[in-house]
């Protein structure tokens, strides 16, 4: 089961849900305050290795550069 992050615009509160595949467009409610949420984007690190054996991670912000987030790429 996949993991959604929310945030509540109400309480400025930010959780995590476990939810099924099939039940994700379902409404979800904040569990501090019962208002609506927005669903935010998720983003994942990568981890492995390349072709010629050398590591190299990835995720984070994906940016390219042309924001705040401190990340040169």
């Amino acid at each position: 089961m996949p993991i959604y992050e929310y945030w509540c615009p109400e309480c400025k509160s930010s959780f995590e849900k476990l939810r099924p595949m099939n039940g994700k467009d379902s409404e979800v409610v904040c569990p501090r305050c019962s208002s609506s949420v927005k669903k935010m984007l998720s983003v994942v690190a990568v981890v492995g290795r390349n072709v010629e054996g050398e590591s190299y991670s990835g995720g984070g912000c994906g940016c390219g550069g042309g924001c705040s987030c401190g990340r040169n790429n």
